[in-house]
């Protein structure tokens, strides 16, 4: 199914499909977060454990998503995505068995190893079965399906640990994602259609060599992103030890103040992406670093619940309003047939700044207290912002 806009036509049915995809391949990634006090008690594992736990399989994803991007554009692009589900089904069985916390932290790292070999060849993919027109907005369905995902996993714990025990959780994902593989292989055809076919118009798109990927726009973009994935990533680090241990909330309430930034993704990244399209990328990533800087002063600033949540509220939807517009920007700076590594370039910073920023912001609060993360991350996103202002308009 495609339905008309303007002349151009948005395939429905294969973001519908896609879209899944890129929530049940998150759907698993944080369960075990919401199970660390579960395992702790059932392995007899320490806190310094379970930071390994954590550790392990982001270190499996950065340093295997160069090699994904190669291979998104050495191969059909579909097959790396049916391949990620088949691996994250396999994992949730092997979980839901696992007699001793190795093999759970083994499972983590899969989940999280599909994940590396999804993005470059799922994004990738989706920006060439989409018209230039409808880009932004496609991509930010698709990222929106992913935070969804993300939501889900530990939603899921929180509903059914008490009637069905932690193992049973991974089996229940376990069908939606061999459902998924069914719905792709009956859309093959067209997804294997669009990937020789390039839908970009740019000058970038006849350029096959990897030299050809470092253009002056597409670097200027990947050095933006970087600095606003670290202002991002302090935020969500000290967010809940601020509400916390500077403003006394309690912890539940901190964590619905926490987990709004999330759900807001489920509106913000299509009517963002939409927006996009219609006045450009550029135009409206600027309106939304300039509204995520104005919330987090509004947040820093603010002494009561109802302003701490209503600011939070609005940082999460300026956040992921440009979700699709700078996936859109990648696709249009970067060649077709370099398309995936194109994505595990961009995807890179925001792994970087997983470990960077909390380190950095982690001193500053020792140093001078929890609060001064907020201007902090608000300078970063200031840099971005004007980083933003050098990238070519598309």
């Amino acid at each position: 199914m495609r339905w008309g806009f303007g002349g151009a036509s948005f395939p429905v049915q294969a973001i519908t499909v896609i879209s899944l995809s890129h929530l049940l391949n998150h759907v698993f990634l944080e369960i075990h977060l919401a199970l660390t006090p579960v395992f702790m008690d059932e392995f007899g594992i320490s806190l310094f454990t379970v930071g390994v736990i954590v550790m392990i399989p982001l270190l499996c994803e950065t340093l295997g998503t160069i090699p994904s991007g190669m291979l998104a554009d050495r191969v059909k692009m579909v097959y790396p995505i049916v391949f990620s589900l088949l691996l994250v089904a396999a994992s949730a069985l092997l979980v839901s068995m696992s007699p001793n916390i190795l093999v759970v932290v083994l499972c983590i790292s899969m989940f999280s190893v599909a994940r590396m070999l999804y993005h470059p060849s799922a994004y990738g993919l989706t920006s060439m079965i989409l018209p230039v027109e409808h880009r932004s907005k496609g991509l930010g369905i698709q990222g929106s399906a992913g935070m969804v995902g993300l939501a889900l996993g530990p939603i899921s714990v929180g509903l059914f640990i008490a009637m069905l025990g932690w193992r049973s959780i991974y089996l229940l994902w376990v069908p939606p994602a061999l459902l998924c593989i069914l719905l792709i292989y009956r859309q093959r055809a067209m997804f294997l259609s669009s990937a020789v076919r390039e839908v970009d118009e740019s000058p970038a798109a006849s350029t096959t060599g990897i030299k050809s990927m470092f253009s002056a726009g597409f670097v200027t973009v990947l050095v933006m992103v970087a600095f606003q994935a670290m202002g991002m990533r302090m935020i969500s680090t000290f967010l809940s030890p601020y509400l916390v241990l500077e403003m006394g909330l309690p912890v539940s309430t901190a964590g619905f103040i926490l987990g709004s930034i999330t759900f807001m993704a489920i509106a913000a990244g299509p009517s963002g992406g939409f927006l996009a399209d219609r006045f450009g990328e550029k135009r409206l990533l600027t309106v939304t670093y300039v509204g995520m800087i104005a919330s987090l002063a509004t947040l820093a600033y603010s002494r009561s619940m109802w302003g701490l949540a209503i600011s939070t509220i609005l940082y999460g939807f300026f956040l992921y309003s440009g979700t699709g517009a700078r996936s859109s920007l990648v696709a249009h700076f970067a060649p077709a047939t370099r398309r995936g590594m194109a994505y595990a370039l961009y995807f890179l910073p925001t792994q970087g700044a997983g470990a960077t920023a909390p380190l950095v912001g982690a001193y500053v609060a020792e140093k001078i207290g929890i609060w001064n993360a907020f201007p902090l991350a608000m300078v970063l996103i200031f840099v971005a912002l004007v980083i933003l202002q050098l990238v070519p308009h598309r």
